[in-house]
């Protein structure tokens, strides 16, 4: 399962990205209050699904880090995240004491065994695997989760629930309430842009294409749009120049202001009256930034974009 490494996240599309290694926590929604990010679904499936990206912590550990990356280019949402390690860890006690951890905070309404599946991608055999944990507890069960018996190709995104001993790969949540699903570092490369938590076995449920979309908590939904019609905003990822495209003529009067992950504010562009404009990026910092538009001293929309 192993191969030498000579540091891949030096490959050119990763090298773009190497700015966001775990430096920060890079949420891909402002925080709110509520000390959770995702719920359970409360339909037949008791689905929880959750963008990679969005996570509510990411824990380097020295040189062994997650990376936001845009390879496979069909991810969804804004990104995935990719492995870096020069070693693989294989048992718990290793996995805990070297491997990075990204962490996701999940309200359950239901306790129990729970089904786990990761769209997932690799390039090769040796990396095609993962570890996961709920409140910093592997099991047998969630420990050394790959890709074996699946058929997709090398370089595309695609669904894994397979233990790398025996059977589908599952978590148990000890009970409803508030909870965190931890992943962890099995081996270098290795990608992941989605997971799901399902209380159905793989007989049951079994997730398709891009799967369902994420299941936010309520109290992290914000009652404006988030990929709205008002506005555009491209390349996205932004290096040095971001052009944003009014689509709605009423707001023509309105403003942009980028604000970064912290609620800070980074920027005004005043569009007055015009319907696009070309806004000089290459000040900010790598990282994760709210674009909120506004109008008439109400927020009318709001996207995001990444800086590289």
């Amino acid at each position: 399962m192993t191969k030498s490494v000579t540091y891949h996240w030096f490959q050119t599309r990763c090298l773009r990205y190497c700015f966001f290694v775990c430096i920060v926590a890079l949420f891909t929604q402002f925080s709110f209050s509520q000390d959770y990010k995702f719920e359970q679904t409360d339909d037949p499936h008791r689905l929880v699904v959750i963008e990679a990206e969005n996570f509510s912590s990411n824990t380097p550990n020295g040189d062994v880090a997650w990376m936001l990356t845009d390879s496979p280019v069909d991810f969804s949402g804004q990104g995935a995240m990719m492995a870096v390690t020069a070693s693989p860890f294989t048992t718990v006690e290793t996995v805990l004491a070297g491997s990075a951890v990204l962490t996701y905070k999940i309200k359950f309404i239901k306790a129990g065994v729970h089904y786990i599946w990761a769209r997932a991608s690799r390039t090769g055999g040796g990396d095609d695997s993962y570890h996961a944990g709920i409140n910093g507890v592997i099991t047998d069960e969630s420990l050394f989760l790959t890709f074996h018996e699946t058929d997709f190709d090398y370089g595309t995104w695609g669904w894994i629930n397979y233990h790398g001993t025996v059977g589908p790969a599952s978590v148990v949540i000890p009970s409803a309430g508030v909870h965190e699903l931890n992943l962890y570092i099995r081996e270098n490369g290795f990608r992941i842009d989605k997971i799901l938590l399902t209380e159905d076995d793989t007989s049951s449920y079994k997730p398709e294409g891009m799967g369902p979309d994420e299941t936010l908590a309520q109290s992290a939904i914000r009652d404006i749009s988030r990929n709205n019609n008002v506005f555009s905003a491209w390349p996205n990822p932004a290096n040095r120049q971001l052009k944003i495209q009014l689509n709605d003529n009423k707001y023509a009067n309105g403003m942009v202001k980028i604000v970064d992950l912290q609620g800070r504010l980074m920027q005004v562009i005043r569009l007055d009256g015009n319907r696009s404009t070309v806004v000089d990026v290459s000040r900010l910092d790598a990282g994760v930034y709210m674009l909120q538009y506004e109008c008439n001293n109400r927020v009318i929309a709001v996207d995001r974009f990444l800086k590289y």
